[in-house]
C-alpha cells in the first residue's frame, strides 16, 4: 500500500541529491507487522523529533488518482502531507507520532481518498472554469481556484512543490502590514512531486473550455501582439496587473527606483543572503535589495535588523501582503508559497521596472549590474540561463502518448486557457522555442532560474499576469508537473504572450567535486556554472553554488561548530569547471552517474578570483552563522 522499496531512492531527487523521504518508525512498524506487502521507505525519527513538512506518506492507488501523481514501476501513488496523514491517523500535529487508530481503518480511509480526490478536484476545476465563462473579472477567477486547490488538507498537504532550494522564500518584512498576522507552525522545503514515466491520456489534462480554434478575444482584452511597446512603468506595477490595492497595507520604499535586485530568503539561508549582499557590494553594486519571505514565521525579527543593517535593503512579508490585501484568501493559501514558488510572485510584486531575480547561493564572479548590458537584454529586455540538458521522461519533456512520440510540452501550450490570462494563443511558436531542447525532446530542464532578468516595461503586463497564473493557479491543476519548481515559469509566460525573450547563448557547465579529476576527468558534477552571456567573453561569470558556500546543513543549530563547517567547505572549493560550450543533445546513458554530472565536457581551471570569492562568502557566512540565535 505505502511508498517504495529501498532500491528506490531517486524520489524527490533534486540534481542527483537524493532525499529518503522520512516516515515515523511506529508507523512503519505498523504497516511491516501486517506483512511484507505494505513497504515503507523511511529514516527513524529521533526521540522527542518533530513532524516537518516535508514528511509525507505515498499511498498506492488502482490508477491514477489526481495530477498529484508519482508512478513507479507501473504503479500508482498519491502523496500525502504530515497533516492529511496525521488527521487520517488521528495523530498529533506535532511531536512523535503515536498510533492511535487501527490498520484497517487507515486503508479504508486512504482508500477511500484515492478514488474520490480525483472526482473531487475536477469537480472543482471544472465548477471555476465554468465560473470564468460568466465572470467577467477573471482575476478574481484565479484568486478563487488558487485557494480552492489549496483549501483541503488533503488536497494542500499533496501540493507542496518544494524542495530545499537557495531561495526559498522567507523573513518579516520592515514595514508589518496592517490586519491580522498569520502564524503557521515552522515549516523547512518540502520535497517537489517525482513526474512519472508513465504515459498519460490526453483527455485527462485538457481543459474543458479550451478550444481548437483560438477565437480572438474583443478590443479590451487584445493579444500583446496588437499592444504598443515599451508599457509604461505604472502599466506592469502589481496593483495595475493585479486590479488589487496594495498601497493599504504596504508601500515600499523603493518605489521609484528604476532598478533593483530582488532575493528570497529563509532563516536558514540569511548566512548565504547576508554573504551575498555584502559580496555584491564588495564588487559594486549599489543597486537596490529586496528581500523577500513569506509569513512570520520564516525569519525572526533579529534576521530583519540584520539585513536591514546592510544599508539599502527592504525586508518584506510578501505573503501577508496577499493575504492582508485579499489577494490570497487565507495563512493556508499562502503558505504553499513558502518555497520557490515564491521567487515569480515576488518578480511580480516588486516595484522595480527592471528586475534582478537572484538566488542567495549565487556566487558571482562579476557585478550582476554589467548583465543590463549583455546582447539578450539589449535585445529583448530579458535574460536566462539554462539548465543541464538531461533527456529524461519528466516534466514538459514527460511522454504523454504511448505511440506517437508526443511529450508534453505540445499538451501544455494546445490546452493553455489562454482567455484566462487575455491572451489569443500566438499564430507560431517563437524561434527560440522551436529551437530549444525541451521542444525538441531532449531535456527535462531547459532554465537554470538562479538569476533571472526581465524589463518588465519590456514584458508587459501579460507577460506578468501569465507568470503569476502559472505560480499561482497553472502549477496546481496539471496532472503532470510542468517544471521542477519555478524555473520553467519565466520563459514559459513569454512564450505564452508571444513576446520575445533570450537565453544565454551558452548552455551551463559545471564546477568539480573534489574527487571528479582522478574519478573521471573529462566529467564535472559539481554546482552549475553560466559564462558571460557573450560571444566575445570566455569566463565564468557566476556559480549557483549552494554546495560551495552554504555553511548550514540541516539539524544545525546553537551546538554547531561554525568554524570546522567553514574550513570543510574551504577545503573543497572547486578547482575545476566544465569549458565553455553550446547547448547539444546528450545521452540517455548516464554512466551510472547522476543527473549533476556533465558527460564528457571536459575540465579546465577554473579563475583564481573564484577561490577567493568563494572563501570570502564562506566566511563570511560563518560569522553570521555564529553571531544568530538559533532554536
Amino acid at each position: 500500500m505505502v511508498v517504495l522499496d529501498r532500491n528506490v531512492t531517486t524520489l524527490g531527487a533534486a540534481h542527483g541529491h537524493l532525499q529518503v523521504i522520512p516516515v515515523p518508525e511506529a508507523l512503519v512498524e505498523a504497516f511491516h507487522n501486517e506483512g511484507t506487502k505494505y513497504k515503507v521507505e523511511f529514516t527513524p525519527l529521533p526521540d522527542g523529533a518533530e513532524i516537518e513538512a516535508s514528511e509525507y506518506l505515498l499511498v498506492e492507488c488502482p490508477s491514477p488518482p489526481t495530477r498529484l501523481l508519482h508512478t513507479v514501476h507501473g504503479k500508482h501513488y498519491m502523496q500525502f502531507g504530515r497533516d492529511a496523514v496525521a488527521a487520517l491517523l488521528n495523530m498529533p500535529r506535532r511531536g512523535n507520532w503515536k498510533r492511535t487508530t487501527s490498520l484497517s481503518s487507515i486503508l479504508v480511509s486512504v482508500f477511500a481518498v484515492c478514488l474520490l480526490c480525483q472526482a473531487v478536484l475536477f469537480r472543482n476545476i471544472f465548477s471555476a472554469v465554468a465560473d470564468l465563462q460568466h465572470d467577467g473579472d477573471h482575476r478574481a477567477h484565479l484568486r478563487s481556484v488558487a485557494a480552492a486547490a489549496t483549501s483541503s488538507d488533503l488536497v494542500e498537504a499533496g501540493i507542496d512543490n518544494s524542495t530545499s532550494h537557495s531561495t526559498r522564500a522567507s523573513s518579516q518584512n520592515t514595514t508589518e502590514p496592517t490586519g491580522p498576522s498569520g502564524s503557521a507552525s515552522k515549516s523547512i522545503d518540502p520535497l517537489l512531486p517525482f513526474n512519472s514515466n508513465a504515459s498519460v491520456s490526453l483527455a485527462s489534462v485538457v481543459e474543458p473550455t479550451t478550444t481548437s480554434n483560438y477565437a480572438p478575444l474583443s478590443s479590451a482584452a487584445a493579444s500583446p501582439s496588437s499592444s504598443l511597446h515599451p508599457w509604461t512603468v505604472a502599466d506592469v506595477s502589481f496593483d495595475r496587473v493585479m486590479n488589487a490595492d496594495t498601497r493599504g497595507v504596504f508601500v515600499s520604499k523603493f518605489a521609484s527606483a528604476p532598478r533593483g535586485i530582488v532575493m528570497c530568503m529563509h532563516t536558514r539561508m540569511v548566512p548565504m543572503g547576508v554573504s551575498l549582499i555584502q559580496e555584491l557590494r564588495a564588487l559594486g553594486n549599489i543597486d537596490p535589495v529586496q528581500v523577500f519571505y513569506c509569513l512570520p514565521n520564516e525569519l525572526s525579527s533579529t534576521d530583519v535588523t540584520l539585513l536591514t543593517g546592510l544599508g539599502n535593503v527592504e525586508v518584506v512579508d510578501l505573503c501577508s501582503v496577499l493575504v492582508t490585501s485579499r489577494i490570497f484568501a487565507d495563512h493556508g493559501v499562502a503558505s504553499r508559497f513558502q518555497n520557490f514558488w515564491l521567487k515569480p510572485l515576488a518578480l511580480v510584486f516588486s516595484p522595480f521596472p527592471n528586475v534582478l531575480l537572484v538566488d542567495v547561493d549565487a556566487i558571482f564572479l562579476h557585478d550582476p549590474a554589467l548583465l543590463w548590458t549583455s546582447p539578450p537584454v539589449v535585445d529583448t529586455g530579458t535574460l536566462f540561463f539554462h539548465d543541464r540538458v538531461l533527456d529524461f521522461s519528466q516534466f514538459l519533456n514527460q511522454d504523454v502518448g504511448p505511440d506517437d512520440g508526443q511529450t508534453f510540452i505540445q499538451v501544455f501550450f494546445d490546452t493553455f486557457p489562454y482567455a484566462a490570462v487575455n491572451l489569443t494563443r500566438p499564430a507560431a511558436i517563437s524561434d527560440t522555442m522551436r529551437r530549444s531542447m525541451v521542444w525538441n525532446k531532449h531535456t527535462a530542464h531547459e532554465q537554470d532560474s538562479s538569476v533571472v532578468l526581465i524589463d518588465k516595461t519590456r514584458a508587459g503586463p501579460h507577460v506578468l499576469e501569465t507568470l503569476w497564473y502559472l505560480v499561482t493557479v497553472k502549477r496546481f491543476q496539471d496532472q503532470i508537473t510542468f517544471s521542477w519548481g519555478d524555473k520553467e515559469a519565466f520563459w514559459l509566460a513569454f512564450e505564452l504572450a508571444g513576446i520575445p525573450y533570450a537565453f544565454s547563448p551558452w548552455n551551463c557547465g559545471v564546477v568539480s567535486l573534489p574527487d571528479d579529476a582522478a574519478l573521471h576527468p573529462t566529467t564535472l558534477c559539481g554546482s552549475l556554472a553560466q559564462y558571460w552571456p557573450d560571444l566575445n567573453k570566455n569566463d565564468v561569470f557566476f556559480v549557483n553554488g549552494n554546495a560551495v558556500v552554504n555553511v548550514y546543513r540541516l539539524g544545525d543549530g546553537r551546538h554547531t561548530d561554525w568554524a570546522a563547517r567553514a574550513a570543510s567547505l574551504v577545503a573543497a572549493i572547486p578547482k575545476l569547471v566544465t569549458p565553455r560550450h553550446t547547448r547539444h543533445p546528450t545521452s540517455q546513458n548516464r554512466q551510472g552517474l547522476d543527473q549533476t554530472c556533465l558527460l564528457g565536457e571536459g575540465a579546465t581551471d577554473i579563475a583564481p578570483a573564484f577561490q577567493d570569492v568563494a572563501e570570502r562568502r564562506i566566511r563570511r557566512g560563518q560569522a553570521v552563522a555564529e553571531a544568530m540565535t538559533w532554536d
